[in-house]
């Protein structure tokens, strides 16, 4: 069996490059196991979650999936596949349509052996709800640093955000 690994991480922050490492040696050693062989690796380092239009990697492996380039992906939970309830249902179908299985190990989630996509859906849900959470969180931090004085340099993406709008 021909396995696609999907990995994503939403900063490039050292700690998030850990976490990428992770996922990746994690399926494929699950892949090991099952004597599977990985045919391709399709990582989106630095991205957020929240829309699939900017992570060209997961748009890349709904292309091949078409081609049927695998037989599996292994993602290592519903939220590393995207942080938006209606595009993770979207691309969950888009695989799964294509006759490929689908393994997300952190969530026990698998084609092969679940008989309700129940667990998918609240998964998705709860990693839509906790990225609008830490947004918020981020958001506020910035607020109440403004008023002190504070400038967050690394944020910089959200102040030209809030400085366009002044």
């Amino acid at each position: 069996m021909r396995v696609a690994i999907y990995a994503r991480v939403s900063t490039k922050k050292d700690a998030q490059k850990n976490s990428l490492e992770n996922q990746v040696s994690y399926a494929t050693s699950l892949a090991a196991q099952n004597g599977w062989t990985i045919s391709n690796q399709y990582i989106d380092d630095g991205v957020s979650g929240a829309t699939r239009d900017k992570r060209e990697a997961v748009q890349q492996l709904l292309e091949d999936s078409k081609k049927k380039k695998f037989d599996i992906v292994i993602a290592k939970s519903v939220s590393r596949l995207g942080r938006n309830t209606v595009e993770n249902l979207q691309t969950a179908h888009a695989i799964e349509s294509m006759d490929i299985r689908l393994i997300l190990p952190e969530d026990n989630y698998d084609t092969a052996t679940s008989t309700s996509k129940l667990m998918f859906n609240l998964k998705a849900v709860l990693a839509e709800e906790e990225s609008a959470k830490l947004s918020e969180r981020i958001k506020f931090g910035l607020r109440v640093s403004a008023k002190e004085g504070v400038t967050r340099l690394h944020y910089l993406h959200l102040a030209t955000n809030v400085m366009a709008r002044s």
